[in-house]
C-alpha cells in the first residue's frame, strides 16, 4: 500500500492546526492499515480492542511526539507512526494481561460474565480448609 504523502517542511507547519488536521487526513488510512496488520500479532489485545481503538491512541501519541521530534523524511514519519502503533499494542497487552492475572476474569466483554469477587486470603488454618 503506497502512501501518498508529499514531503513536508515540518518547521513551517509548527503550531498550524489546519496543517496538523490535513496531515492526519493524509495519513489516517496508512495508520489504520498499520494498526490492523499489527493487531493480528496481539490476539490477547484483539479480543478487547479493535483497530480504531489502537489507531486513535497511536495517533494521539504521534501528535504528541511531533511536538518534540521532527522527522527528516516521509519514511521517518511512518517509521515513527509504526513505533507508536506498536507501543500502544504493547501497552494494551500489558494492561489486559494484568487484568486477567488479577481480580478480573479472562472472558471477553461480550460473554456477559461478571467480575470475580475478591479472592480470599489463603491461610494454613485447618478449620478454614473445611
Amino acid at each position: 500500500m503506497a502512501a501518498r504523502v508529499r514531503a513536508v517542511d515540518w518547521t513551517a507547519l509548527a503550531g498550524d492546526l489546519d496543517a496538523r488536521d490535513e496531515l492526519l487526513r493524509c495519513v489516517c488510512g496508512r495508520m489504520e492499515y498499520l494498526a490492523r496488520r499489527m493487531l493480528k500479532g496481539f490476539p490477547n489485545v484483539k479480543r478487547w480492542a479493535d483497530t480504531d481503538d489502537v489507531m486513535q491512541s497511536a495517533l494521539l501519541r504521534l501528535l504528541n511526539s511531533l511536538t518534540k521530534l521532527k522527522p527528516a523524511s516521509v519514511r521517518d514519519f511512518f517509521n515513527l507512526a509504526a513505533v507508536h502503533v506498536r507501543g500502544e499494542l504493547v501497552d494494551l497487552a500489558r494492561y489486559h494481561g494484568s487484568r486477567r492475572g488479577g481480580r478480573m476474569c479472562a472472558a471477553s466483554p461480550d460473554d456477559n460474565v461478571e467480575l470475580l469477587a475478591e479472592v480470599p486470603a489463603q491461610t494454613d488454618d485447618p478449620e478454614d480448609a473445611e
